[in-house]
């Protein structure tokens, strides 16, 4: 008898649905939403963990950095080191031919210096009046012969090459030109000048991607021979970035103080693979805690978007649910069908919002040009907790229904 009330009730809550659809919409659109929103924002940060393991993984296995402190030239330095080579390179701290006796070790594909400690100190316009300073100058960063091959960055322009290490001239980054309003267009056609502190360098190209050293990309690139002549030292030292065979960053990573400083191999700190693993499981915890964060949001706004809908449509149905009660409806009957209607609602948001979430997700991917990862287990549970949720919220206005007196409803 109870499963067969039970089903006229569950039928009652199908036609009361689908015969008001406005209200419907407005009980369910909080939770579609919150379910949208989770669905897109666990499958994104799924896609983004692949996506950051994948570039960790190749970067460590790839790359190796090291970093030199800025030396103190009053101090003595070792014996032997002029006919050694190791007397530190003005303007990056790092011993003459460094780079080349990196680039013979075993493994090791390409090798460069930079340093970006001049940062924003130095001032960077595109005419050498005082007023002509763009409001938002891009930093100067300081490159040797070999980093553009290494950084995997492809210049439009003239490359740079060991030649040029003396050279008054500069490289934009692609997004730096824009700053600088300088079009590529403008430098196929004519030769241009930036002035750096006044110092006027001829523009030799511009800069485009580098996925190794992003920082290029928004930089005015100057030789370090160059940078010294005009600035000084960088008052922070210098760095090489290496880049390596598959495998061989650990023995390179070994290797390189001494390959660099044969005597005081010390003075070099580098970046084992080991710290790059360590940075890419920290952004992988900042992934799952933004993704649960975010879930556990939606959850409680569609939560409460049920329960004030719920509550209010009762208050407008309290003819109906008064008459239903007159005519022999019992309260538990009304508290089962609002609870029915709720979970049909949340059925509803749960279909709707995975399907949404889900082209989300691949309309993203598609944009970035990543590999889509969506969770069969996201797709199945997410739906079934809109659902419990939805019947949940529900409770309150489904009890405001049971507590509905027959008398009191029709005279109102």
């Amino acid at each position: 008898m109870n499963r067969r009330i039970d089903r006229l009730l569950l039928g009652e809550a199908w036609k009361t649905v689908m015969s008001t659809p406005v209200r419907s919409l407005l009980g369910s659109v909080g939770l579609l939403i919150s379910v949208t929103a989770v669905i897109s924002v666990l499958s994104l940060v799924s896609t983004v963990r692949f996506q950051v393991a994948d570039d960790f993984d190749v970067r460590k296995a790839t790359e190796v950095i090291a970093h030199v402190s800025p030396v103190d030239t009053d101090a003595p330095q070792p014996v032997g080191a002029a006919d050694e080579g190791i007397l530190p390179v003005q303007g990056t701290t790092f011993p003459a031919q460094s780079a080349e006796r990196v680039r013979a070790l075993s493994g090791v594909r390409h090798a460069g210096v930079f340093s970006d400690s001049y940062g924003q100190s130095l001032l960077v316009s595109t005419s050498i009046l005082p007023d002509s300073a763009a409001p938002t100058a891009p930093p100067v960063m300081v490159a040797g012969p070999g980093l553009f091959e290494a950084a995997e960055v492809n210049v439009h322009g003239t490359e740079f090459r060991t030649e040029l290490g003396s050279a008054d001239i500069a490289y934009l980054g692609a997004s730096a030109a824009q700053t600088l309003g300088i079009s590529e267009e403008t430098l196929s056609n004519e030769s241009r000048y930036i002035f750096v502190s006044g110092k006027p360098l001829l523009i030799a190209g511009v800069v485009h991607g580098s996925g190794r050293l992003p920082q290029l990309g928004g930089a005015v690139i100057v030789p370090a021979e160059t940078a010294l002549k005009h600035f000084g030292p960088p008052q922070d030292g210098a760095s090489m970035l290496v880049t390596v065979a598959p495998g061989a960053a650990a023995n390179v990573a070994e290797a390189m103080p001494t390959a660099v400083f044969p005597t005081t191999p010390d003075a070099l700190r580098v970046t084992p693979p080991s710290e790059t693993e360590a940075n890419r499981r920290s952004v992988d915890s900042l992934l799952v805690n933004l993704g649960i964060g975010v879930a556990a949001l939606a959850s409680v706004i569609g939560a409460a978007s049920i329960a004030i809908t719920g509550t209010i449509g009762v208050s407008a149905r309290t003819g109906e649910l008064g008459l239903r009660r007159a005519i022999g409806g019992r309260p538990r009957d009304l508290l089962k069908q609002i609870l029915f209607e709720s979970a049909l609602l949340g059925v509803a948001a749960g279909l709707i919002g995975t399907i949404l979430g889900t082209a989300i997700v691949l309309l993203v991917s598609l944009v970035q040009g990543w590999v889509p990862v969506v969770s069969p287990l996201h797709i199945i549970v997410v739906p079934m907790a809109a659902i419990v949720v939805s019947a949940l919220a529900g409770f309150i206005p489904a009890w405001r229904a049971g507590r509905i007196q027959p008398a009191a409803a029709l005279r109102n």
